[in-house]
């Protein structure tokens, strides 16, 4: 009798503690996937103008970045505001950090040289992020007045 009392026990708190909700509670983590929208005014506080490039890579690794397109102020904020009507994931990664640019990206300039881009697979601040590439692409060719999508 107390042995099968003491499984139990031992079971419901092997129950309790693998639980999402008591993890999210202990640890301050957001569940392993959630949709999120980035902020608007976050992004565009110190922004001072926004490209879309195209990033390229050789066998050895060495980066060639083409800026296809170059905006004024009021144009990026209009690329931002579309931006942040994307609804991106996120996810607790098991490894590494934040994803370096490949591809067609948008690149944010910020005050003092910051930059940080924004592609479909992450951003090179948030890691592991991703939304739909259709919607992404769509995004993109809006601005470049001709269809990448893929």
């Amino acid at each position: 009798m107390k042995k099968t009392i003491v499984l139990i026990i031992l079971l419901l708190s092997i129950l309790l503690l693998s639980s999402c909700e008591v993890i999210d509670f202990v640890l301050n983590i957001e569940p392993y996937e959630t949709e999120k929208y980035f902020d608007y005014e976050k992004l565009t506080y110190r922004m001072v103008k926004v490209q879309i490039a195209e990033w390229k890579y050789d066998s050895y690794g060495k980066a060639t970045v083409l800026v296809l397109k170059e905006f004024t102020y009021e144009e990026s904020l209009q690329i931002i505001y579309d931006l942040c009507q994307i609804k991106y994931m996120w996810y607790i990664p098991l490894i590494g950090g934040p994803p370096g640019p490949d591809g067609i990206c948008i690149k944010v300039f910020y005050e003092n040289d910051d930059w940080e881009f924004f592609s479909y697979y992450g951003t090179s601040t948030e890691i592991c992020a991703s939304c739909s590439k259709e919607e992404y692409f769509n995004l993109l060719s809006k601005y470049l007045g001709y269809n990448i999508y893929e």
